[in-house]
């Protein structure tokens, strides 16, 4: 009983031990799930081992077979006797399924499995990022994902705000739904990936760009298709993207390209550098921007346009036939010229500018004729003819031929030659001239065809051989023949040499004759005068030309005066104007003359034998005056707010130098739209400023902005003023800002408008008064001025003490004995109207001019005050300003001398050169 026990109890021992051992798969699970690409890691343990008991282990594949390879991608490894490990270095599709571990131990096998699932992650199947759907349609935006699990799928806008389903917007498990899709939907739409039991998430991005389909925006274009002539073809169409362009030609499915044509696929052009006549037919554009969408669908789309080109052929003239003939018969002349369309063909005489067109008539005894046919190759071919029913010398020529199209034109000459006996009408005269001493040009031309010979004769004896007398030579021309017969007239054979020549032209056709008289030349004979103007110190002389020129054209006058009774006589030249003047007749001025006093004056005419007769005037000069009025050159608008540059043409000045100008301004009130109708109708107290004798401008200062003024100016001389002028001007608006004065309409003896001007300060503490400080300052004034006029009593005899002793001795003040007034003005600028006489003799104007340089000697000397105390003082004593007038130093106003006007004193005194 006790054995049995025993046993039994050594039998459920060893029953507990056995099945202590097991197999043991880290890791511990029995699905195990995998990323693909991943390793993989699988150890198998035997537990329960005793320290006498080694396992054989061994693993196998979801297959079936077993893994024995140490290296690889699937390997085995051990690092102890219990353990075996198999690794997987990359999972690949195909490694899913069930492993198994198996071990025997002490004979007795045992195993254990583990499956292995492979997670793939997420995929997304097609789907671009940019997706571009037509617009208003229902657009499908594709985000077709993968995964297993079978994953989650949202979308937002790019802001991340969620996109509600309904409406517009349908969330499908492949992709999103927008309903009438418009270029407001484009932006970017984010997909959100979810697989939340493998913990994984993608953002999948997709823009999107609505595809408008193009359309053109006009009709295309071409140039004209011209054979060898480029070629452009055009469309203009717009999509979004922009479409692509290509060309067809007819029914041919390949689309042009080069080398022929070249293609600008962006912008719709085809070119073609040399048109053929086979290259006429139907040209297509086609513009497109379709484009493969998702899920097999086309977005855009295309359109096309048709242009039926043909081309043109330039005219071109095949042939042209000339022609001849006798004066009097008929003849034609034919242009054959070809084209597409047909050419219009003209015909135009060579060195003539009218065109004569067919059945038109080109003279009075010729038209042109013209036919059409059309050939085989589809161009039409004129024939033109152009017809003389009876032909004259005046019809030989060269013809020009034009065919013109709207492809090109054609040119060819033909020759008509009429033959005819020589004539005359070329000749240029009938009647020449000759004189003693000088060799004479007979001429002879000669027209005909064939060309025909000259020979000359007199009094029937043929002029044969050159000599002592005669000359001959010739000159030969298309149709024309040229004799010159050149006749040396002497003192000897005068008596005889005048007369008939006769000229006589010969040709195949018959012979002409013409007569060409020599006649003798004498001097002209008398001219016409007159005076056109007459100063204190010149006379303008008015020359009208004989009206017997002797013969020869008249080259020039001789001009002769002197005072009346003096033998002191000058001379001087003047030039007849041209032959094509419209005037004929010369005027002359004769200057540096006395004043009130009378001149004879003896004109001849001269030719080419020598001066004719005298023709005799006489004038007397004016008594020395006041200067000319002054004429204004500046415009009415001022281009300064503040400020106005008054010019003038320098005037006549009397006989007497200008001492200066009386410049008188003031601000009126006008009325009129423009300045040649303004008119003043309220004056304002003036303004007064004197201007020296050499300017013709002066700068008016301190003026208001936008403000009619009326200034007057005024020249003087040592006799006094001449009459005032006035000009209205308006200055410009400036930065200031003018309001208009309103009222009834005064006379000039208005009241001064307010003086807003600051009142100086004054001076306090010590010091002298303002009293005696002005009567010092006064004092002062009348001692320079009693200095300076003494100076110009010895000087320049001028002045108030000269004034006095003139008056006192019974002389015109200014005037010395034996004294010549000269009338002054712009001698260097003032050009004379026609021909201008000049004295031989110096001009005693200068004089004047030389007392000036040693009295500007002297100032240079003087210190600046004294010198500009003494330039104001021999103005106040020269100028006939009224004492109580100011005078305004240059400082006080600006003074522009106009470099057009110089120092001279007359325009109307210069002598001829």
């Amino acid at each position: 009983m006790d054995e049995r026990l025993n046993y039994l109890i050594l039998a459920v021992s060893l029953l507990g031990f056995v099945s202590c051992q097991e197999l043991v798969i880290s890791p511990k699970q029995d699905t195990l799930v995998k990323k693909v690409d991943e390793g993989l890691s699988l150890k198998c343990t035997v537990e329960g081992l005793t320290e006498s008991e080694t396992p054989s282990i061994q693993w196998f594949s979801a297959t079936g077979e077993q893994i024995t390879s140490k290296t690889g991608r699937l390997r085995i490894m051990s690092f102890s006797s219990n353990e075996l490990t198999l690794l997987i270095r990359k999972l690949i599709d195909g490694d899913e399924g069930q492993y198994t571990c198996k071990a025997t131990i002490s004979g007795n096998p045992i195993e254990k499995n583990i499956e292995i699932q492979l997670y793939r992650g997420i995929t997304i199947k097609g789907s671009p990022h940019l997706q571009r759907p037509n617009v208003n349609t229902d657009a499908f935006i594709e985000c077709d994902a993968d995964a297993n699990p079978v994953p989650t799928v949202h979308w937002t806008f790019a802001n991340e705000d969620p996109i509600p389903s309904g409406g517009r917007f349908v969330q499908q498990k492949e992709g999103l739904i927008i309903k009438n899709i418009s270029e407001e939907d484009n932006g970017i739409y984010y997909c959100l990936i979810n697989v939340g039991e493998m913990g994984d998430f993608r953002q999948y991005n997709i823009t999107v760009q609505v595809t408008i389909p193009p359309k053109f925006d006009r009709p295309a274009t071409s140039t004209d298709a011209i054979v060898g002539k480029r070629f452009e073809m055009s469309c203009y169409a717009s999509g979004n993207p922009p479409p692509v362009f290509t060309f067809f030609k007819d029914d041919n499915p390949n689309p042009l390209d080069m080398p022929k044509f070249k293609v600008d696929k962006t912008n719709g052009k085809m070119e073609a550098e040399l048109m053929e006549e086979t290259d006429s037919g139907k040209y297509k554009c086609v513009a497109s921007n379709e484009a493969e969408g998702v899920r097999g669908t086309t977005t855009g789309g295309q359109k096309q346009q048709t242009l039926d080109i043909v081309v043109k052929i330039p005219s071109k003239i095949q042939s042209v036939k000339d022609a001849s003939g006798l004066m009097d018969t008929q003849a034609e002349l034919t242009c054959v010229a070809e084209g597409n369309p047909a050419p219009d063909v003209t015909w135009k005489k060579f060195s003539t500018d009218s065109k004569f067109a067919v059945d038109s008539t080109l003279t009075q005894n010729a038209v042109a004729e013209s036919t059409v046919e059309e050939l085989p190759s589809g161009n039409k071919r004129v024939t033109s003819k152009y017809v003389f029913t009876s032909l004259k010398p005046s019809d030989t020529g060269a013809y020009i031929c034009t065919a013109i199209n709207t492809a090109g034109t054609a040119m060819e000459n033909a020759t008509l030659t009429v033959e005819f006996k020589p004539n005359f009408d070329n000749t240029p005269y009938t009647k020449t001239y000759g004189w003693a001493s000088h060799k004479t040009n007979v001429t002879c031309l000669a027209n005909g065809e064939p060309q025909a010979y000259i020979e000359w004769s007199r009094n029937d004896e043929v002029i044969a051989e050159n000599n002592a007398t005669y000359t001959i030579s010739s000159k030969l021309g298309k149709g024309y023949v040229a004799s010159y017969l050149m006749v040396s007239v002497e003192n000897e054979n005068e008596d005889w040499i005048y007369g008939d020549f006769l000229c006589t032209a010969k040709n195949g056709r018959g012979a002409s004759t013409q007569v060409i008289s020599l006649a003798k030349a004498v001097t002209p004979g008398t001219v016409l005068l007159s005076t056109d103007k007459t100063t204190p110190t010149s006379i303008e002389v008015l020359i009208t030309p004989p009206s017997n020129d002797g013969g020869q054209p008249v080259i020039d006058y001789k001009i002769e005066y002197n005072l009346q009774g003096s033998t002191d006589i000058k001379t001087t030249y003047a030039q007849r104007p041209g032959q094509d003047a419209q005037d004929q007749r010369t005027k002359a001025r004769l200057t540096d003359l006395m004043a009130d006093s009378v001149y004879m004056v003896t004109v001849r005419a001269r030719n080419a034998v020598g001066y004719g007769q005298p023709q005799t005037m006489t004038d007397q000069t004016p008594k020395v005056r006041k200067p000319d009025p002054v004429t204004f050159n500046s415009k009415g608008y001022g281009d300064n707010g503040d400020s106005y540059m008054v010019s003038w043409e320098k005037p006549l000045t009397g006989g007497k130098p200008l001492t200066g100008y009386k410049i008188v301004y003031r601000k009126v009130e006008v009325k009129g739209e423009d300045e040649n109708s303004w008119e003043v109708v309220r004056m304002y107290d003036p303004e007064n400023r004197n201007a020296p004798r050499d300017v013709t401008s002066y700068k008016i200062t301190g003026l208001v902005p936008n403000t009619f003024y009326q200034v007057e100016v005024t020249a003087v001389n040592q006799l006094g003023a001449s009459e005032s002028r006035g000009k209205i001007f308006k200055t410009s608006k400036g930065d200031g800002t003018y309001q208009p004065i309103t009222g009834e309409p005064l006379s000039e003896e208005v009241p001064a408008p307010p003086n807003t001007d600051t009142k100086p300060a004054e001076v306090s503490g010590a010091g002298m008064a303002t009293g005696a400080i002005i009567g010092t300052i006064i004092a002062i004034l009348i001692i320079l001025f009693i200095i300076i006029d003494v100076s110009f009593y010895f000087n320049k005899q001028c002045g108030v003490l000269w004034t006095l002793q003139q008056k006192l001795a019974g002389k015109p003040p200014g005037e010395s004995d034996g004294a010549r007034d000269m009338e002054e003005g712009d001698k260097e600028n003032k050009q004379p109207l026609l021909t201008e006489a000049k004295a031989e003799e110096v001009n005693e104007e200068e004089v004047p001019e030389k007392k000036n340089e040693a009295l500007e000697g002297v100032m240079e000397e003087m210190s600046p005050d004294e010198k500009e105390a003494k330039q104001f003082a021999e103005m106040a004593d020269t100028s006939p300003i009224k004492p109580d007038s100011p005078i305004v130093p240059q400082s006080e106003a600006t003074i522009i001398v106009n470099p057009a006007t110089p120092e001279a004193e007359s325009h109307d005194d210069k002598p001829v050169a």
